[in-house]
């Protein structure tokens, strides 16, 4: 037997697949706003565009209140190397970047680091519109940079 997933913030159904599933006998009621075999994630196209990081914070040298408090994502970079350090989305963007200027966190990063140079430490930043944009981001931009410490969601 065939087993379907409801998931509400697809398109709405059409009137014939309704009537379709009337005669199958499925309980479900008319108000469905959408139906697709389990198992088939791969044939949806996520429907967000990503941010583009036009703003940038030197972590060190920059004053906090430079940066938005609302819900965003940002890029930890050496000196704007295409190689970003870190990426990370948060509902409080201004108090996410604070913990970077922390000197224990800031001693891992330079431990870890051939020769770097704190004071070059970049912040590219972007906000977001909804909360619920926050993961997604987040793990798009984990995988197309690749950042050096952030581990994969599969691996933590």
């Amino acid at each position: 037997m065939t087993s379907y997933v409801i998931q509400p913030s697809r398109r709405a159904l059409t009137a014939s697949q309704v009537s379709w599933l009337r005669g199958s006998h499925l309980p479900l009621p008319l108000g469905i706003l959408s139906i697709r075999k389990a198992g088939r994630r791969a044939e949806w196209k996520d429907e967000y565009e990503m941010p583009e990081f036009k703003d940038r914070f030197l972590l060190l040298k920059d004053p906090l209140e430079e940066l938005p408090e609302g819900m965003g994502v940002y890029l930890l970079s050496e000196n704007g190397k295409q190689k970003p350090l870190y990426a990370r989305s948060t509902e409080h963007l201004r108090h996410a970047v604070e913990l970077h200027r922390n000197p224990r966190l800031m001693s891992v990063i330079i431990d870890k680091l051939w020769m770097p140079k704190p004071e070059s430490f970049l912040v590219f930043y972007a906000t977001l519109p909804e909360e619920i944009l926050l993961k997604p981001v987040e793990k798009r931009l984990i995988e197309e940079r690749k950042p050096i410490f952030n581990v994969p969601r599969a691996a933590a």
